[in-house]
Order: C-alpha cells, then structure tokens, then sequence
C-alpha cells in the first residue's frame, strides 16, 4: 500500500456484543460507607439475576426499600456493579463479558420543605446591615 493511502477501517467494536452471551447478569450497588451490597433492579430471583441479553434494567430504591427486611440505605455515596454468571472478581477474557464497577452516585433522603419567607429581611436598612456583616 503506497503510503499516501488510509487503510480501510475497522469494523466497529460493541462492547454491547460479546462473543459469549452471558447467561444472566447481576446487577448491584455497593456502599462503601456501610459495606452493604444492594439488589438493582425488580426480580425475584433469589441471587438477584437479569437475563443475560437485557439492555436495560429499571430501579426504584424508595420501592425496594420498602420490602420487609431490607436493609436501609444509607445516604452515601455508591458503585454500580455489574457482572456476569462468572462473578465480579473474575479477569478479562476475549469475547466474554467483562465485569463492570464504576459508575458512581449518591443515595439521599429529601428533607421537608421549609419556607423561610418569614425569616427573609424586607427592609432596606435591614438588608444593609446584612450586607455589611458580610463584607465587613
């Protein structure tokens, strides 16, 4: 090939494509915060296992939570895991999935609403006086 020419491009890599379908995958949040591992997504297995084919997996903590036993969330910050039926622990091989631990997010609890509309100064000479505690 002279060397003015490009090569042809490669074919497109898809992480989304292993070679080796996994059969299922876990999906989980870890908290570092408390050591806990929590269950991501709505099934009922047991080992808390999606297909291994599924593109997308919806979660609603405040729901989870609200299962009997469920040990509470704490307000943290957390990882997304994913893995599949090998565990999160194993290396990287070509064509199989590879674990997943990244993504990070926080878990927090809203607090009622306030108003301080009371609480705000009206007054021009009161906002004066605020304004010059700050400055000064």
């Amino acid at each position: 090939m002279p060397p003015h020419d490009t090569p042809p491009p490669s074919p497109p890599f898809r992480l989304a494509d292993p070679s080796v379908t996994p059969t299922h995958l876990t999906v989980v949040a870890s908290c570092s915060a408390n050591g806990n591992t929590y269950a991501v997504g709505p099934t009922a297995s047991p080992s808390n296992t999606i297909p291994g084919n599924a593109t997308q997996i919806v979660w609603n903590p405040w729901q989870w939570e609200q299962v009997p036993g469920q040990i509470p969330f704490q307000e943290a910050t957390y990882v997304l895991k994913i893995y599949d039926e090998r565990g999160d622990g194993v290396g990287i091989k070509g064509g199989y999935f590879s674990p997943y631990s990244g993504t990070q997010f926080a878990m927090y609890r809203p607090a009622t609403y306030q108003s301080i509309a009371g609480e705000l100064p009206t007054e021009p000479d009161q906002m004066d006086a605020i304004r010059d505690k700050s400055v000064g």
